[in-house]
């Protein structure tokens, strides 16, 4: 794909995988929110996931091979010192694009803590971090809820399928191309249209 030649540079755990791209074929997740931009689909796409660990690599030496694989292959030599240090030998990104048409379902993230206690020792919180490429002129992101509200006060509005604008909500803004900060796993409703 660069032109390079990469013979010889995954020899084996100990040498160096290189400083090349490793291409991967990205994830098409069908989502009922989801529009036509990433991929022209009935139902629509909402979701690219372009690298995690079943993420498989598209051409060269490593082509059709898993992160996941690679990663545990080469634990620090593809991870890097510090998150190898945290996660071992785990691929522990989720990058992917969204194509938003309509209102998310709300999204809902253990941290650390939570996610051991509900799914098991060795699993990790999702924390989050957005860059908006593109948004309509309209757009609109709700994180959070009003304090005080609970479990007994938002099923009934999320039940009847209301629209999120009439749901209690602590924050919302006009969307424009930016990034937003890593948003540290806890858990609370999300909802991202675009």
């Amino acid at each position: 794909m660069d032109g390079q030649d990469w013979s010889g540079e995954i020899a084996g755990p100990k040498q160096a995988l290189g400083q090349h791209l490793i291409p991967l074929e990205p994830q098409f997740r069908e989502r009922v929110w989801g529009g036509q931009r990433l991929r022209a689909s009935n139902p629509p796409i909402g979701e690219a996931w372009i690298a995690y660990e079943e993420s498989v690599v598209a051409t060269g030496p490593l082509a059709g091979r898993k992160l996941a694989d690679l990663a545990a292959e080469h634990g620090a030599t593809l991870l890097g010192a510090s998150v190898y240090g945290r996660y071992g030998r785990r691929f522990p990104l989720l990058a992917k694009l969204l194509d938003c048409a309509d209102w998310l379902s709300v999204q809902v993230h253990p941290n650390d803590e939570q996610a051991r206690r509900m799914v098991g020792p060795g699993e990790f919180g999702k924390t989050e971090a957005w860059f908006f490429l593109e948004a309509a002129a309209d757009a609109r992101i709700l994180l959070g809820v009003r304090p005080g509200t609970n479990l007994s006060s938002w099923q009934p509005r999320s039940a009847k399928g209301g629209s999120p604008r009439s749901r209690r909500r602590s924050r919302c803004g006009a969307i424009r191309r930016s990034s937003f900060p890593p948003e540290p796993a806890r858990p609370g409703p999300r909802t991202v249209p675009l």
